[in-house]
């Protein structure tokens, strides 16, 4: 066992303290600044208002007057297509028919104007030569060879006049030193709805051509024909076709 003996407290005399004092270290402090508010000066600020507004009215200023140029001048230099609806162009077309008509049968006839007014071919020095219809008593070129004559088919041209009902041309094509009308009417069905069946009953010849309709057909047709030249092919299966026709012709 351990005895400490004469233990004692005594104050220091220098009045020191009984531990040393901590230094203290020496902190900087922070000090934050507030920037000054500035409040925008109201002259500016209507300034810049009013040149945005500016700017904007320029803009669409701009836009409206090359709208109302384009409007202007577009339709005068880019003209747009008039749609024409295919039932003006016919009537169109039927009246142009109409006048050509009433022109031609307005006008005198006019004697062998065919003759005189021949197109030009590289043959048709000699088709005027040539008669149009054979005849059992007529002349023949026997020294063509067909089409233009009949040479080596003499056998078959004598059948073939000989079967006919009715020898001779018809009274319509017949009356020499008169003058005629003469009508061609084709089977590509241009005179549908022209209405010009009653122009076609003022010619004197009507010639239609292969199976050119007429049954139904008679308000722009009419019915009457003098002459049905056709391909053997190309001829109407329907009698009714035949009921007011002069003369049937083969090609």
């Amino acid at each position: 066992m351990v005895t400490l003996n004469h233990l004692s407290e005594e104050d220091p005399s220098d009045d020191s303290p009984l531990l040393p004092e901590a230094v203290e270290a020496a902190t900087p402090l922070r000090l934050f600044h507030r920037q000054p508010i500035t409040k925008p000066d109201s002259w500016d600020f209507f300034l810049a208002l009013l040149l945005l507004y500016r700017s904007q009215n320029l803009a669409l200023g701009a836009v409206l007057l090359f709208g109302c140029y384009s409007a202007v001048l577009i339709p005068a230099y880019f003209p747009l297509k008039t749609v024409v609806s295919p039932s003006d162009t016919n009537q169109h077309t039927n009246q142009v028919l109409l006048n050509r008509s009433a022109s031609l049968l307005s006008d005198p006839c006019q004697p062998r104007w065919c003759l005189k007014h021949p197109w030009p071919l590289s043959c048709s020095g000699g088709l005027l030569n040539i008669p149009v219809f054979v005849q059992q008593d007529g002349p023949a070129s026997w020294d063509l060879q067909p089409p233009l004559g009949f040479q080596g088919s003499e056998e078959h041209l004598a059948l073939a006049l000989a079967s006919l009902p009715q020898p001779g041309l018809p009274p319509q094509l017949s009356r020499d030193g008169s003058c005629r009308r003469c009508v061609v009417v084709g089977s590509g069905g241009v005179l549908h709805g022209s209405q010009l069946g009653t122009h076609i009953d003022q010619y004197d010849v009507i010639i239609r051509m292969n199976n050119a309709p007429v049954a139904g057909f008679e308000r722009d047709a009419r019915s009457h024909t003098t002459v049905r030249l056709m391909y053997p092919e190309g001829a109407p299966r329907s009698t009714n076709e035949y009921q007011d026709t002069t003369m049937v012709a083969l090609v």
